[in-house]
């Protein structure tokens, strides 16, 4: 998988939701049907969205591993713990993207990314972990049933963000 920065993502990411936006307001007077019928139009999510969210969250495992084993300490447990959730975000992406496709998801593991500076690449990922927490808030509401689930994520990743700041303030 090529490594794509932060400001390329960002860039494709609001190309997507623009799309969405537009798709959204041509449809926004469906038709009155049943409770389940208007549950099953609003659940747009789209396998192609999974499938980078995935890739997005292998991405950020690898990252945080590798930046595990250039630290010591509370930092080396913490990056570990995050490189843990983000593993768990894409197992839990990857079972929505069954459920919606009835396709296995087996997504190559990412290379290990280039880290020159620590204190760099905390700072690029925590810019990540707040533009992910953006982009699943986003994409909760076409999640049908599973809108949850992408709050609970994008919750995490906010988390994710506070303790690389935090993470940030010890190294600097």
């Amino acid at each position: 998988m090529n490594q794509i920065d932060c400001k390329q993502a960002q860039n494709v990411w609001s190309r997507v939701m623009a799309a969405q936006a537009g798709a959204q307001s041509t449809s926004a007077n469906p038709p009155v049907q049943g409770k389940a019928a208007q549950e099953e139009q609003t659940a747009s999510i789209t396998p192609e969205q999974l499938l980078s969210s995935i890739e997005y969250e292998m991405l950020d495992a690898v990252t945080y591993q590798c930046l595990a084993a250039r630290m010591s300490g509370c930092a080396q447990k913490t990056l570990r713990a995050l490189s843990q959730d983000e593993r768990r975000h894409a197992k839990e992406l990857s079972a929505m993207y069954f459920l919606l496709t009835g396709k296995k998801v087996c997504p190559k593991k990412p290379d290990s990314p280039c880290i020159t500076c620590n204190a760099e690449t905390l700072r690029r990922q925590y810019q990540g972990e707040l533009a992910a927490r953006d982009r699943y808030e986003a994409l909760a509401p076409l999640a049908g049933a599973r809108a949850c689930t992408l709050r609970e994520i994008a919750l995490d990743e906010c988390r994710h963000a506070q303790k690389l700041y935090e993470l940030l303030q010890s190294c600097l």
